[in-house]
């Protein structure tokens, strides 16, 4: 019979050493052999897009994402780690060569300097090679808004083809809120004197007197109800049911994007109010803004058309 060793002793540590040594040069071996691949710029713009969805909306990561492709695909760009400050601005300046807009040139200036900033969270990047480069900021436009003619046919032709929107349209148009605000409002909210309007942007609440509001506003809500005010759908169909009501308005027609037709109604509410002689604050207040500027462009849309009602 062989004898057995006993457990422990120089030799036993001696044995876990080497083993121990062995173990962690072929771990090495194995890393150097199976290392992965340096993941290509495509690699990192599906996972920005993903990343970008959890923040934006849909649409927004769509557009977002569809600047950071043309860029890498305009200056090319295999390895994100090399993106520079020279490559992002030879590619602000062939875009505006092309003619686009101010605007345009901005938006795909924010996308960039969104898709760095999510390189330098995943070690990418040391610095965002685009916070430095500067663009012209576009002019703003001024403010439109329906004329008292204008109201008048846009609730004569919304009682006709879209009724179910009539008193969320009558809202909108002599109490200001944003779409978001006007889908969350319940008849609770209606009191008295007072209309509650829920600021969605802020999560607190407007108290909008009645007197301070066209007179027809009281009537309007005056029936009451429990619940909802108005139907709980997505903003796509407040957006289609207007679009169908209002038809071939030109008033309408002159506004682009997603609900700017609603908006339309929030800015006529706005310069109306201002002409009543509201103060900027009661502005702030009554419709939710934080910024004073923003405020000023309809106070100032107001004082610039005086009397004149024949204006868009």
């Amino acid at each position: 019979m062989i004898p057995m060793k006993a457990k422990g002793g120089k030799g036993a540590t001696r044995t876990k050493a080497v083993a121990e040594v062995i173990r962690r040069e072929m771990w090495r071996d194995m890393q150097r052999t199976y290392a992965p691949l340096p993941k290509t710029a495509g690699f990192w713009v599906e996972e920005f897009r993903r990343w970008n969805g959890v923040k934006s909306k849909a649409r927004q990561v769509r557009e977002n994402a569809r600047v950071v492709e043309r860029f890498v695909a305009a200056e090319g760009i295999v390895r994100v780690h090399e993106i520079d400050m020279a490559q992002v601005v030879a590619y602000l300046d062939g875009l505006k060569r092309t003619g686009v807009k101010d605007r345009t040139v901005q938006q795909h200036r924010n996308a960039l300097h969104l898709f760095c900033r999510f390189l330098m969270l995943r070690q990418e990047l040391h610095l965002n090679p685009v916070a430095p480069v500067a663009v012209a900021s576009p002019a703003k436009e001024a403010p439109r808004f329906l004329t008292a003619r204008a109201q008048d046919i846009l609730l004569r032709r919304v009682a006709t083809k879209c009724p179910d929107i009539l008193l969320a349209v009558q809202v909108a148009l002599w109490a200001g809120p944003r779409l978001s605000s006007l889908r969350a409002m319940k008849w609770s909210g209606v009191g008295e004197d007072l209309l509650t309007v829920p600021l969605t942007k802020t999560r607190s609440y407007a108290l909008v007197p009645f007197a301070k509001m066209d007179p027809r506003l009281r009537e309007a809500v005056a029936r009451g109800g429990r619940g909802m005010m108005f139907p709980e759908h997505g903003a796509t169909w407040w957006v289609r049911r207007l679009k169908e009501a209002t038809g071939l308005m030109p008033q309408f027609g002159q506004v682009r994007g997603p609900g700017a037709q609603w908006h339309l109604l929030r800015a006529t509410w706005a310069v109306e109010r201002a002409r009543a002689g509201a103060t900027l604050w009661e502005l702030m207040a009554w419709g939710g803004w934080t910024s004073p500027q923003t405020v000023m462009r309809y106070v100032n849309l107001a004082q610039a058309s005086g009397g004149r009602r024949d204006r868009l």
